[in-house]
């Protein structure tokens, strides 16, 4: 049952092209990251291929020096993310982005800006000490 259900999930994906569309999606996703979040302070680098992104976060852009990981930064963004109904992933000192094949572009919105208004809570957070 198992490797028939697994088989016509292939199908499926290959009917609907869905890589070629997740390839689609993925550019417009980094087009989207790197407009909106590129210039934020604490954002060191934005990497990924398709529609997986990884955001580098740095406590200074010059030096790209981390913030200590146990001050949870990348958990407090994701936490606030969150709060506006979007799910991202804090790993380390990054987050990582990684939306289902069939995102549309109006979700791609959704999530960076969510991230955006994330980022800029936690920044302004850290600014007040």
């Amino acid at each position: 049952m198992a490797c028939a259900v697994a088989h016509e999930n292939l199908v499926i994906i290959e009917r609907e092209h869905l890589v070629e569309k997740a390839g689609q999606s993925g550019a417009i996703l980094h087009r989207a990251l790197a407009s909106i979040i590129g210039d934020h302070p604490l954002v060191g680098e934005i990497r990924g291929i398709g529609l997986l992104a990884g955001i580098e976060l740095v406590r200074d852009r010059q030096s790209r020096s981390a913030y200590p990981l146990e001050m949870g930064l990348c958990s407090h963004i994701a936490n606030a993310v969150l709060m506006k109904g979007v799910i991202i992933r804090p790993t380390g000192n990054s987050l990582v982005i990684c939306p289902p094949f069939i995102i549309t572009e109006a979700e791609i919105d959704r999530i960076v800006s969510a991230l955006a208004q994330g980022l800029d809570e936690v920044y302004a957070q850290i600014q007040k000490g």
